[in-house]
């Protein structure tokens, strides 16, 4: 490979930030309504009614809001008032915080490899796979509690005997907060534990550390949720009990065992994905007592019997997935098979690096989801004190009443053809959703210049088979007389 491994941890930082300043909006709408709307709840611009049904049964950790309240406040003291602003810091902060973890993390491994080629796979894996800087800039539950587990892990597989016993301390306490943050991180420490006692055989003194370290950070998390919810409560509690006691979660649907296995061989890309699930059988097989096996196979065996299945609950495991990559990969040079003449072919090396390249720089680039584009350019475009802004079909807030984080308090969204409202011109907008090339309309017998569209009028010599009229197109018209 041309590049050295210090060019590709340069490239990798780059997108990292990339991808925190560019992907806005979030990857599960969990990311918005159980964190920022959460905090908006404590910023007194949500009431407890507007949200999620999970606020009321008190079973989401107040950690995360916590923290976006307390960055929102910072933003309020200097007088900067545009959440978008603060989403971007929080991603950036985000993204350099998992950028960190990931490279600590590598580092460990980087070690175990004697092939140049192999460690310089592992960093592009680790940092350039086409989903790693969209994922580590994601301010999700499973990214923010995998990050902090991760820590951890360093802190245990990279300590020496001066700070051996400290380590073991400060590792249990992110292993509890991570913990707390998202619960089912307790299917690693179910593993984790298991190896430490198993096959590590650790002494009593750094296993009452962890537990120490673990417990006190239960107790950060029993305060924030009490800061959140205004009551002694325990939200990983909450949590069992409404999703596994009571079954809430299965009210959203119930997959059979292998979607796992065909929705990962989808969304990964085949025919990589094929070579992503076999380094993880032959991982399993081949490296019965590495700690990485003990960690993942109990995650997700167990999220495999869990009725309720979405593929983001996996998304921890990417953190891993390099390390187990390049293990498999070193295997296949060790041996003299069809498969690894194939796959350190020129061809399939190229179209690797050309598909990945592409991949890479779209989901680095594009928002994270369209929805939240739209607030923005709302946000930014929509001035003026009790501004209106008009819609037909389909409200622009999406009728989600709790959506009042990013809201611009100003700003009163009315149905056009519901109400003919006693319109202020100056600062009255249209938002138009769905496709049109006019720059001027007329709703209402007033005058409509647009003044913003997600796409440029001359993509219309591009509506090949009326593309355009099925795709997230939408445009704000400002009102003239």
């Amino acid at each position: 490979m041309k590049f050295s491994i210090n060019q590709i941890i340069s490239f990798g930082f780059v997108f990292h930030l990339l991808a925190a300043f560019y992907s806005i909006g979030h990857h599960h709408c969990d990311e918005l309504f159980q964190i920022f709307e959460f905090a908006g709840y404590k910023l007194q611009l949500n009431l407890a009614s507007d949200l999620p049904w999970e606020f009321a049964a008190n079973m989401r950790s107040g950690i995360q809001p916590f923290m976006v309240y307390t960055i929102t406040k910072l933003f309020y003291f200097f007088g900067i008032n545009n959440p978008f602003h603060m989403a971007v810091f929080i991603r950036v902060l985000q993204a350099l915080f998992s950028f960190f973890v990931i490279f600590k993390f590598l580092k460990v491994y980087e070690q175990k490899f004697a092939s140049e080629n192999i460690k310089k796979l592992l960093w592009i894996f680790g940092l350039l796979f086409w989903c790693m800087p969209y994922f580590h800039a994601r301010f999700s539950s499973e990214n923010f509690s995998a990050s902090i587990f991760v820590m951890g892990l360093v802190l245990l597989f990279n300590s020496n005997k001066t700070i051996l016993l400290r380590h073991y301390l400060f590792a249990g306490i992110l292993f509890g907060l991570a913990f707390c943050i998202r619960f089912q991180i307790v299917f690693f420490l179910i593993g984790l534990g298991a190896w430490l006692i198993c096959v590590q055989k650790i002494k009593w003194k750094p296993m009452l550390l962890l537990s120490f370290g673990f417990m006190m950070a239960l107790f950060v998390g029993y305060c924030s949720d009490a800061w959140l919810y205004n009551l002694n409560t325990l939200s990983w509690w909450n949590y069992l009990s409404e999703n596994l006691f009571a079954g809430k979660a299965n009210q959203f649907g119930t997959s059979p065992f292998y979607f796992y296995f065909s929705e990962t061989f989808l969304q990964l890309i085949p025919p990589f994905s094929l070579l992503l699930l076999a380094a993880f059988i032959f991982y399993f097989l081949k490296r019965p007592k590495n700690e990485i096996s003990w960690i993942c196979f109990p995650f997700i065996l167990l999220h495999i019997l869990v009725p309720h299945k979405e593929l983001r609950f996996l998304f921890p495991l990417l953190y891993f997935m390099p390390i187990v990559f390049c293990e498999y990969m070193a295997h296949l040079n060790s041996d003299e098979s069809k498969l690894k003449k194939i796959i350190q072919s020129k061809a399939f090396v190229n179209l690797s690096l050309v598909v990945n390249g592409i991949l890479l720089i779209f989901f680095t680039l594009k928002p994270a989801d369209d929805e939240t584009l739209i607030y923005k350019k709302i946000y930014d475009v929509v001035q003026g004190e009790q501004a209106i802004l008009l819609y037909e079909n389909r409200n622009p807030y999406n009728q989600q009443a709790g959506l009042n984080y990013f809201r611009k308090p100003e700003i009163q969204t009315i149905d056009m053809a519901q109400k003919k409202a006693d319109l202020n011109n100056q600062n009255t907008y249209f938002f138009q959703d769905g496709f049109t090339e006019k720059d001027l309309i007329i709703k209402q017998s007033k005058v409509y210049v647009r003044v913003y569209s997600n796409f440029p009028n001359w993509i219309v010599y591009f509506n090949f088979n009326g593309w355009l009229q099925r795709a997230n197109v939408f445009s704000i018209y400002k009102c003239y007389k």
